[in-house]
This record gives structure tokens, sequence and C-alpha cells, in this order.
């Protein structure tokens, strides 16, 4: 819940994957997959922000990126509002 993107990813894949004729193999085999997946992602994330060049060029420009990133998501969701049927 911390982290909304997230949230959004993992519903998405699941309310694609799974319906009601998925046997429970299929379904474990997808929790399995989504979870490796994302332990493996943000592992990289993790080594990748921890190195000292890249840690010191986000907090330089950290609250910029910030800013952009969440005007895109703001965007996103105002195309959605707008485009509802």
């Amino acid at each position: 819940m911390a982290n909304p993107k997230a949230l959004v990813y993992f519903s998405s894949v699941f309310s694609i994957a799974i319906s009601t004729n998925v046997s429970i193999f299929e379904q474990s085999s997808l929790l399995a997959l989504v979870f490796i997946e994302s332990l493996m992602w943000f592992s990289t994330v993790a080594l990748v922000f921890s190195a000292p060049k890249i840690n010191h060029y986000y907090q330089k420009f950290g609250k910029k990126i910030d800013g952009i990133t969440g005007g895109i998501f703001i965007s996103f969701g105002c195309l959605l509002i707008l485009n509802r049927d």
C-alpha cells in the first residue's frame, strides 16, 4: 500500500491473467513469477541507486525527477478522467 505504482501493477497483472477457469497450479505459478520478478527488479534498483555516483546525482536532481514523474502521472490521471465512457 505504500507504493501505489506497485499496487496498480500487481492488480493489473492478476486481473488480466487470473480468471475463474484458471487452475490453482497456474495461479500459484503466476504468483511465484510475479514474486521473483519483483524481487529481481527491486534488488536491481536498490543496487543501482546505492552506487555512490548515481546516489549523488539522484540527491542532486531528485526533486526535479519527482516533479517530472509526478506531472506525468497527473497527466495520465487527467486523461483517464476525461476519456471515461
